[in-house]
């Protein structure tokens, strides 16, 4: 809120005040805190299990993203193996999913693609692609190849669960 008087002759005649909103901004400006200060504890990590554990632990806390998972390319090239996973995508599947090179399913062919172009995808509605929407609780999420290592999916059980800024998060987390 701001006050400015109006003067007139050396008097004060009137104070016009105006306001602005900043609740959106000071949000968006803490979970930035957090997410920096949470990456610092990947710095520090030393395994690339570890590194995908805080990167699914920002993704879960500083997001708010409810399922989330970092898929590392198998030594053999031909699947991308989960190594961290948020506790909710144990949750829900037994096992979080792997996907294979040559698997024919929609969420191994999105994944795979996504990787090998080293371009993200970014999914506002499971059902508009294919098969996908019956084998996920997903609804709408970001897959973000992490170069030639593997890939970041976050996603949750919300049609377009992810604004612009947290896409933009997720790409500052997966650099």
């Amino acid at each position: 809120t701001r006050l400015t008087p109006i003067v007139v002759d050396g008097r004060v005649e009137r104070i016009v005040g105006s306001g602005h909103e900043i609740t959106e901004f000071r949000d968006r400006e803490r979970t930035l805190e957090q997410l920096v200060e949470r990456m610092g504890d990947g710095i520090g990590a030393t395994t690339s299990e570890a590194i995908g554990e805080v990167a699914v632990d920002i993704v879960g806390n500083a997001l708010g993203a409810p399922l989330a998972g970092v898929h590392l390319l198998s030594e053999d090239g031909e699947r991308l193996e989960s190594v961290a996973a948020i506790d909710r995508v144990r949750e829900e599947f037994d096992v979080p999913p792997s996907y294979d090179r040559d698997g024919t399913d929609a969420p191994s062919e999105l994944v795979w693609e996504a990787f090998e172009s080293g371009d993200p995808i970014r999914i506002s509605d499971a059902r508009e692609y294919g098969g996908l929407a019956e084998e996920t609780p997903a609804r709408s999420g970001i897959v973000h190849p992490l170069g030639n290592h593997g890939v970041l999916i976050v996603s949750t059980t919300e049609v377009d669960g992810f604004d612009e800024t947290v896409q933009n998060y997720i790409e500052l987390l997966s650099q």
